[in-house]
């Protein structure tokens, strides 16, 4: 998905969004970085890429932690 501001992007600046332990510092990324990252755009994914990607990676949704009654 380009975009008229892809090209204001340098490898260099792109350097600047992962932090020493080498993850993406999601906060730091101008939208547009963040959506052409992401595969996505303002609007949305189509149902079909949503459809895909849940094939692909499974439901968004976190482990479910087993809670000590003792406690």
């Amino acid at each position: 998905m380009a975009n008229a501001y892809q090209s204001m992007i340098t490898p260099n600046d792109q350097k600047n969004y992962v932090n020493d332990a080498g993850y993406i510092e999601w906060t730091a990324i101008p939208l547009n970085v963040a959506l052409d990252k992401l595969k996505t755009s303002r609007e949305g994914l189509s149902t079909g890429e949503a459809e895909k990607r849940l094939e692909e990676h499974g439901p968004n949704k976190l482990p479910e932690t087993k809670v000590n009654k003792l406690m």
